[in-house]
Order: C-alpha cells, then sequence, then structure tokens
C-alpha cells in the first residue's frame, strides 16, 4: 500500500492510495503528492485489513498484518 499526504485547511491529509496485490495488480485513487510512504507485508504476513479516521475526508490510514496460513 502507498499513501501520499499533504496539508488542506492546515491539517494533514491522506491524498492518495494505491494497492498493489502479489500478483502486481494496482488499484489507486486520489491525487497522488510527493511526500509518499509505502506499506508492505513481511516475509511470511499479509494485509488483511485497514484501520483508520475519516471525518468529510480521510485523516489516517494503517494497515493490520496477519501471519499467511
Amino acid at each position: 500500500m502507498k499513501l501520499t499526504r499533504g496539508q488542506k485547511d492546515g491539517r494533514t491529509r491522506l491524498f492518495s492510495a494505491a494497492f498493489t496485490t502479489n500478483k502486481s495488480r494496482t488499484v489507486t485513487s486520489g491525487s497522488a503528492t510527493s511526500d509518499a510512504v509505502t506499506y508492505t507485508a513481511p516475509a511470511g504476513w499479509q494485509i488483511v485489513g485497514f484501520t483508520g479516521r475519516a471525518g468529510s475526508e480521510m485523516d489516517k490510514l494503517g494497515v493490520v498484518y496477519a501471519p499467511i496460513v
């Protein structure tokens, strides 16, 4: 998962998200900025969910990992 962020109305907001599967398929949304963070599951683990906070816009987004069984 790759997230980009920026300032809007004096607060840091998420501007875009891109999700890439283990089959190299990607879906993206939003307008990317140069301030990016990428989350990759460690070896033997997978991203199974998300956590975050949103009002009228998305403020935070994080990942939940679980072992591959």
